[in-house]
């Protein structure tokens, strides 16, 4: 989910599935505070996030509007020894009148 209201943005991520294999665990990470958008980059100065080192940071998307999604691709990043790049596709299910 991600929400913009106010100049702030708060997005939220989870994994989705129905059931998380025995053992695992259910992921979630959640950031937001301040945002600007200058038509292809959404920069946040976080201040509240699930991950308290991310608080006084900034999160760095670049942003592309495909009809009703919005994608956002974080910077690519080392995993231990796999260089990944990322996509988060949001879709728009609800827009105030």
């Amino acid at each position: 989910m991600i929400t913009f209201s106010n100049g702030r943005m708060l997005a939220a991520l989870c994994n989705g599935d129905r059931v998380v294999p025995e053992g695992a665990k259910r992921s979630y990470s959640s950031y937001g505070g301040v945002y600007t958008f200058d038509g292809s980059t959404l920069e946040t100065l976080v201040d509240v996030a699930s991950d308290p080192s991310r608080i006084g940071g900034r999160q760095v998307r670049k942003v592309e509007m495909r009809g009703a999604q919005l994608v956002l691709r974080p910077p690519t990043r080392r995993y231990g020894e796999a260089v990944q790049k990322r996509e988060l596709i949001w879709e728009r299910v609800w827009q105030p009148a």
